[in-house]
C-alpha cells in the first residue's frame, strides 16, 4: 500500500496530502497523533521509504482550503486534525477540522469565537493557534492560543468539555503555544498563568484541576 505524508504552509492556507511512493507494506502505518509524532521525539519508523523524491516531484492526494495558525496536522485512525482560526476583523474564531485521511473529505468542524488583539489580524504577525493538537482514545484534546481548551469526541466532533484558562488562571494575552501532553489520567498544559500556575494539569475526562505549579512566566 501507499501511505500519505502531510505537509502545510506555517501560514495555514492550504492543507496537501502527497503520495510518498512507499513499497508495499502489509498494514496500515504509524499514526502521528500529537506533536512530533508517538513518542515525542520526532522520530518516524517506518521502512521502505524512498531516499530521494522522483525528479517530477511528488504527487499531491487532494488538497484542502484551510485558515491561518501555526498548529501542526496530526493523523490518527486514518483521520486528519488541524487546529486553525478565520481572521475576519474585528472577530476571529478558532477551529477543529477534521478531514478523511485518503480523500480529504471534511468530516467535520467544531468552532468557537476567541477574542484576539488588533495586531493578531495583521498578515504574518502570527494569528491563529498554535499548540497542537492531541489524540488518545477516541478524543482530540486542544488548547487555542487565548486559552480556551476543548474536549471533542473523534468520531463526530461532539463537545465532552471545555474551559477557559485565561479567566480561571490569568493568562497572558495570546501566550498559550506550547502543545498540550497526555501523562495516564492527566492532559498538562504549559500556560505561565497565575497565581502558580506556569504548568497545570486537568483530568483528562472532566477538565478539572488536579494540580498546579510554578509561579513563572510563559515565554
Amino acid at each position: 500500500m501507499t501511505r500519505v505524508s502531510c505537509s502545510i504552509r506555517p501560514t495555514g492556507l492550504i492543507l496537501a496530502f502527497v503520495l510518498t511512493l512507499l513499497l508495499a507494506v502489509a498494514t496500515r502505518a504509524v499514526d502521528w497523533p500529537q506533536f512530533r509524532g508517538p513518542n515525542r521525539d520526532g522520530a518516524w519508523n517506518e521502512t521502505g521509504l524512498l531516499k530521494t523524491f522522483p525528479a517530477e516531484g511528488l504527487k499531491v492526494r487532494w488538497r484542502q482550503p484551510v485558515g491561518w495558525g501555526w498548529s501542526s496536522p496530526i493523523v490518527a485512525r486514518g483521520r486528519v486534525f488541524l487546529f486553525d482560526a478565520q481572521l475576519m476583523k474585528p472577530s476571529a474564531r478558532e477551529r477543529v477540522l477534521c478531514f478523511e485521511e485518503t480523500t480529504g473529505k471534511r468530516l467535520w468542524t467544531f468552532a468557537y469565537d476567541a477574542t484576539y488583539p488588533e495586531w493578531a489580524f495583521v498578515p504574518g504577525q502570527g494569528g491563529g493557534p498554535t499548540a497542537t493538537p492531541i489524540v488518545e482514545a477516541g478524543k482530540v484534546y486542544t488548547v487555542g492560543v487565548c486559552g480556551q481548551v476543548h474536549c471533542l469526541v473523534t468520531r463526530n466532533g461532539a463537545l465532552l468539555w471545555e474551559r477557559n484558562l485565561s479567566k480561571d488562571y490569568q493568562v497572558g494575552e495570546m501566550s498559550c503555544r506550547a502543545s498540550p501532553l497526555i501523562e495516564g489520567n492527566l492532559l498538562i498544559l504549559f500556560i505561565g498563568g497565575k497565581p502558580g500556575a506556569c504548568v497545570i494539569a486537568l483530568d483528562k475526562k472532566s477538565g478539572k484541576e488536579v494540580w498546579k505549579a510554578l509561579d513563572e512566566p510563559n515565554r
